[in-house]
């Protein structure tokens, strides 16, 4: 009998040491479906030299910074940070300051931001100042490896519709027969296409007020694998939160 009652205890611990198991996994899965990344190089605009620790700070709208420096080869990288609209700081030594305003950070999206820095003895004054040198933001490609429209709150507000689905209905490679209708991801069926709400797999986009939506991402094309076996297409839906206010 003492025999067996250690025999219900251990399978008792072990299923819970399993659940435990199992729920850190989701989270930590949830985590990373849930937050973007920026990444990019920090070089001189002249010579196209890496700039070894210059300061880059990401702040959000309420004002919160984030801040790292570039290695030594003028890399800088920003992990898991939750979609949002932010404000991008790049700082070096006698270089002009540079900034970038109303950058949209999506869910499961590498952001690539190189910037060139500029000397600020390029641009010193003469004697007859006949003109002043405008300095130019270099194209920058954003590069991400599927086929994605996201849309920030800001974005939302403008839009004369107030119906999720129109939103959705924007994206190439989507079709909506009218406004209100079911949208066909691809051709797919209505009802086919995966909808993620704060990680948290949905049925329906009935439910969820657009004021409450932070950043909404409809990917169409290159799925990628952790989405499971989807083949339509996917909408991400990140809600606002005090962090991303």
């Amino acid at each position: 009998m003492r025999q067996l009652i250690i025999l219900f205890v251990l399978i008792g611990i072990f299923a819970n040491t399993k659940a435990e198991s199992n729920s850190i996994s989701e989270n930590a899965e949830n985590i990373i479906l849930n937050n973007g990344e920026l990444t990019g190089t920090v070089v001189d605009s002249e010579s196209g030299e890496a700039l070894i620790y210059a300061d880059v700070i990401l702040e959000t709208a309420s004002g919160k910074q984030n801040t790292t420096i570039t290695n030594l080869d003028g890399v800088y990288n920003f992990k898991l940070i939750p979609p949002g609209t932010y404000t991008l700081y790049v700082t070096y030594n006698t270089y002009e300051t540079y900034k970038e305003e109303d950058l949209v950070i999506g869910p499961s999206t590498i952001l690539v931001r190189d910037i060139k820095l500029v000397s600020s003895f390029q641009i010193a004054p003469t004697a007859t100042i006949i003109g002043r040198k405008k300095r130019i933001t270099p194209l920058v490609l954003e590069v991400e490896p599927m086929t994605t429209t996201t849309l920030s709150k800001n974005d939302i507000k403008r839009m004369p519709s107030r119906g999720l689905v129109d939103f959705v209905s924007m994206s190439a490679g989507t079709y909506q027969s009218d406004s209100g209708e079911g949208i066909q991801v691809r051709g797919s069926r209505p009802g086919k296409t995966l909808i993620l709400v704060d990680g948290m797999k949905v049925n329906s986009l009935r439910g969820v007020p657009a004021n409450s939506i932070n950043v909404m991402q409809t990917i169409t094309g290159g799925l990628p694998a952790k989405y499971g076996d989807t083949t339509s297409g996917a909408i991400i839906i990140t809600t606002r939160s005090y962090f991303t206010e």
